[in-house]
């Protein structure tokens, strides 16, 4: 399954600098970039209900 891509989504540059600060030791559902996208994607449009 492909996801869209959204304009708030790290690039890969991006994401090679963050990726160090996070944890390998937990594994969890998802991915821990699809987690960091989500979190930019939630501050930039809010969470409309």
């Amino acid at each position: 399954m492909t996801r869209k891509i959204y304009d708030t989504d790290l690039t890969d540059q991006e994401w090679a600098k963050l990726e160090p600060c996070f944890s390998n030791h937990r594994t969890y559902k998802w991915s821990k970039r699809e987690r960091v996208n989500a979190t930019l994607y939630i501050t930039k449009t809010g969470c409309q209900w």
